[in-house]
């Protein structure tokens, strides 16, 4: 089998009743782990460029390091009608309590997370930010119900932000050590006008038990007609299907103290065309908080 596929996962659908009263079960986890890390740090004040927005440098590094072992007694998960169940994911999935949130699905684990953060950092509108960050690490599984091999992929996760209005990032992750997937994220954001923004991203995926091999093409940006008005526009292009997957188009209009936004989302859904409708008010002063009276066809799956 499979060792990227966990015996935790369910048996396909089926029309028999899953639902069997057994009468009631207890169920003990015992959890315990360690982590530590430290940081390391040298600066170079004499770094100095107006093109690449360095006010001297500073480079920290911080090793880090995670031990979680987890017992668990009790039936089978698979005995269990799961609700907060295994969900899979191209993602290393938390060690740590409450973090790790698929309770119906927690099983035996001893995995020893270690990595390394490094940063350059600089002073930019009195202010310290970070200029360049690289996060590297990998699970070690000493038994880990979900990913079977005796190591993860080795991730490196990129982030560069040499100036306000450009940033560029890459996530990686790479079957280094033993069996496993590629992912390749890569995401680009340009302002070179004042009142434009242009956004491009790629993701590239081969190898996932779970997912369709993938070569995903995002193109997107908004612009700022004027104090009132501004449009939005975002394309997704599937090259390892040559389709071209969702289009999205939207236009914004300031209200004061909120914002509106109307839009309409084309998706091509494996030869089949579906249509949705996107409705969405914010308000300024909580801009994580708003009303969306949506008819998306893909809401369902992001």
């Amino acid at each position: 089998s499979n060792p990227l596929v966990p015996d935790t996962i369910l048996p396909p659908p089926s029309t028999t009743n899953p639902i069997k009263f057994a009468g009631d079960t207890f169920r003990s986890v015992f959890d315990t782990g360690a982590e530590a890390s430290f940081k390391i740090s040298r600066k170079w004040e004499d770094v100095q460029s107006r093109a690449f927005g360095l006010d001297g440098l500073m480079h920290v590094i911080q090793p880090f390091t995670d031990f979680s072992y987890v017992k668990e007694d009790g039936p089978n998960p698979l005995s269990v009608l799961q609700f907060d169940r295994f969900q899979p994911s191209t993602q290393l999935r938390a060690i740590d309590f409450p973090q790790f949130t698929p309770i119906d699905s927690i099983a035996d684990w001893t995995v020893w997370r270690m990595g390394v953060r490094n940063k350059l950092e600089t002073r930019r509108d009195d202010s310290t930010m970070t200029w360049l960050e690289l996060d590297t690490f990998v699970d070690r599984n000493f038994e880990n119900p979900y990913d079977r091999t005796d190591y993860s992929n080795l991730f490196n996760n990129l982030r560069f932000n040499p100036l306000p209005w450009m940033s560029f990032s890459v996530n990686s992750q790479l079957p280094a050590f033993a069996k496993g997937f590629t992912e390749v994220d890569t995401y680009a954001s340009v302002q070179p006008l004042a009142n434009l923004q242009v956004n491009v991203g790629h993701r590239y995926l081969n190898g996932n038990p779970f997912f369709e091999n993938s070569s995903l093409f995002v193109v997107g940006g908004y612009l700022r007609v004027n104090d009132n008005w501004g449009l939005a526009i975002q394309e997704q292009y599937e090259g390892a299907t040559e389709t071209l997957q969702e289009q999205r188009y939207a236009i914004y209009r300031d209200l004061t103290s909120w914002v509106a936004s109307f839009g309409g989302v084309i998706r091509d859904n494996s030869g089949v065309k579906e249509y949705g409708l996107l409705f969405t008010v914010t308000l300024k002063a909580f801009p994580k908080f708003g009303f969306d009276l949506n008819f998306d066809p893909a809401s369902s799956g992001q």
